[in-house]
């Protein structure tokens, strides 16, 4: 929920809006529906926003839930949010959703201190892009028409620029809301002009992926690195996992061949049927036993002599032949119930979650990027499965009637059918305290691990290129580390080409692994942990789970790594 502020800055502006439509009162409760980023898409959040205010004497409870009814089927998926209002204030409500349909949400059901309003808001709903389209948000300052028309020249046909269309103050202050997009475009101006929560949540999206572009210098509060690459007029500057591109403050230098290299990083991480079929097996949620079929057979064997020929003999001699019509369906449920028996002892009761992910830490500034996959299998469908906010999800199987609830993180309710492996692709970006504190005493280098969990591999770069490694490291544990006479790649890897394919993330995540050479420079650090503090536990009770995760760090440069 957005700052409370005095009722009555903003209760002129709610009662004239609850007029119209898009908005209701109910009693002492108004609830407007504010403008909110264009363009929706599949597999990615769209947020739906909503000024709410009580012009009561009491605190009310207020759940708000998002209906998306899918035309022509019974498929519906919901999104809810409940928050208290105290009296006379008023505040701004966000509901995010994991868009899984063919359009936004239609309505939204009101729920006041448990009374289900009769009225529903009836909001703007909009089509989802399919994932072949790559959207870029373009600032207010940003001239379109040369650059449409340059790219339409370059046959770039699957890219389209969307203005906002609303101020900036309304943009969204969670990274997620920007996965929906393949970049942004902006002028300094556009940047100076946003609120702090707007360009906080950007810089966010571009370290987890995104990539940001300015027309002119960026401005002085946008991270700077060294320049990673320069095409004619365009220079890109590596941010995390993503990246910032600064172009010319005017397109007239552009050439056609520059902006298939800048169509190039506009692209939106969008999941295929391949990574489903690459999770499942690289990831196996269970070990690989074989169906019990004797004793399978067995029971089957047994139930179709003994409701067979044993049942019509034994009711013919006692004149009971009718009751074949209730006998056999009973010896049929038990035969069901025997199978089923034998599935579950040879597999057991297992609710299992296990995840692969890697995670750039950059000590310097206390930020980390996580991506990977994740998966859950119960032999008992879970009531709830629970993420992070800060959990951006991609699913890789067909929802039809799923829940979401943001409390305490958003839990998706049935979405994990029972006995099916369900896997997610996840990305985070967060702020982080954790780190590999390394330093060098006397002729040694030492390393405690701060990661918060044991590690099982450790390779690092000084900043003088020289490359010293460690195997086992328990968590808070120190270690001597042991030179080694490996070198340096002259041309490493760039942490910002690990995302863009989400078709080999596990390809990725494994080859850093098994070579962190690949992506190794001076001031970094590769280490491979058993368990993981960047990565929550999604289900209740488990019976196993297993994190195996890379990080890949930036040492701090206060720290005697040299």
């Amino acid at each position: 929920m957005g700052p409370i502020v005095p009722l009555f800055l903003l209760a002129i502006t709610l009662l004239l809006a609850a007029t119209a439509a898009h908005a209701a009162t109910y009693g002492h409760i108004t609830v407007v529906e504010r403008p909110t980023l264009q363009g929706p898409a599949y597999n990615a959040y769209y947020e739906y926003r909503f000024d709410v205010a009580n012009s009561g004497t009491k605190p009310s409870t207020v759940t708000l839930t998002a209906q998306t009814i899918q035309p022509y089927t019974s498929n519906a998926w919901r999104v809810s949010r409940s928050f208290v209002l105290a009296p006379g204030t008023a505040g701004v409500i966000t509901i995010p959703q994991l868009v899984q349909s063919s359009s936004s949400a239609q309505t939204v059901a009101v729920v006041i201190d448990g009374i289900e309003q009769r009225e529903v808001i009836s909001l703007n709903s909009l089509s989802v892009s399919d994932a072949s389209v790559h959207a870029v948000l373009v600032g207010d300052g940003v001239a379109l028409g040369g650059i449409e028309a340059d790219l339409q020249k370059a046959s770039i046909a699957n890219i389209v620029y969307n203005k906002s269309g609303i101020g900036y103050v309304d943009w969204s202050s969670s990274w997620m809301q920007y996965n929906r997009f393949g970049g942004i475009l902006l002028t300094p101006r556009d940047w100076e002009r946003m609120p702090p929560p707007v360009r906080d949540a950007i810089r966010r999206w571009s370290f987890a992926g995104g990539s940001l572009a300015f027309m002119g210098a960026p401005p002085a509060d946008v991270p700077a690195a060294p320049v990673l690459w320069e095409h004619g007029p365009l220079r890109m500057v590596p941010h995390g996992l993503g990246r910032i591109v600064m172009l010319p403050e005017s397109d007239a230098a552009f050439t056609a061949a520059d902006y298939v290299t800048l169509r190039g990083y506009w692209r939106r991480p969008v999941l295929t049927t391949l990574e489903t079929h690459q999770a499942s097996s690289t990831l196996p949620l269970l070990p690989n036993k074989p169906l019990p079929t004797g004793s399978m057979f067995s029971v089957m064997f047994v139930f179709a002599i003994v409701a067979g020929p044993v049942n019509v003999i034994f009711l013919a001699r006692r004149n009971k032949r009718l009751w074949l019509f209730w006998s056999v369906p009973a010896m049929a449920i038990l035969a069901a119930i025997g199978i089923v028996a034998s599935l579950l002892i040879n597999e057991g009761w297992v609710r299992v979650q296990r995840s692969r992910t890697l995670t750039l830490l950059d000590e310097n500034r206390g930020e980390a990027a996580t991506f990977g996959w994740t998966g859950v299998y119960s032999t008992a469908a879970p009531d709830l499965v629970r993420f992070a906010t800060s959990t951006a999800l991609q699913v890789t199987h067909d929802t039809k009637a799923q829940d979401t609830v943001w409390a305490d993180g958003q839990g998706l309710l049935s979405w994990v059918p029972s006995r099916v492996p369900t896997y997610f692709m996840v990305r985070k970006s967060e702020p982080r305290r954790e780190r590999l504190t390394i330093r060098r005493e006397g002729n040694q280098v030492v390393a405690v691990n701060g990661l918060g969990a044991p590690l099982t591999k450790l390779v690092v770069a000084m900043e003088d290129g020289s490359i010293y490694s460690a195997g086992a490291v328990g968590a808070g544990a120190r270690i001597v580390l042991t030179r080694n006479a490996t070198k340096l790649k002259e041309i490493a890897g760039s942490a910002d080409e690990l995302v863009r394919q989400p078709e080999v993330w596990m390809g990725a995540i494994q080859g850093v692994d098994g070579d962190p050479m690949s992506i190794l420079q001076p001031g970094m650090y590769v280490a491979a942990l058993k368990g993981t503090p960047f990565l929550e536990t999604v289900v209740e009770e488990p019976t196993e789970v297993v994190h195996d995760a890379i990080v890949v760090g930036y040492m701090r440069r206060s720290s005697d790594a040299s």
